[in-house]
């Protein structure tokens, strides 16, 4: 996996994230994060707009060309 794909990737993460926001941004209040609130799947897979902030990851293993990921381990990992 190329530096430059990887980039690409963190760029438009980044893009995707800002236009989430600016949407909820434009919203007048925001539901509270409650201890009772019940995940339910796949409904929270996705995004959720009505809330002000919410946290995204990518993360992934590097493995130099040649070599096997099960059998010889990554060679670094990263997370965006």
């Amino acid at each position: 996996m190329s530096r430059s794909f990887l980039l690409g990737i963190a760029i438009a993460a980044s893009l995707i994230c800002s236009a989430w926001s600016s949407r909820a941004l434009a919203e007048e209040s925001f539901e509270q994060a409650r201890p009772e609130y019940q995940m339910q799947f796949p409904r929270d897979f996705g995004s959720h707009p009505t809330f002000q902030t919410e946290w995204w990851y990518y993360t992934g293993q590097l493995v130099r060309p040649g070599k096997d990921l099960y059998r010889d381990g990554p060679d670094s990992g990263f997370q965006l």
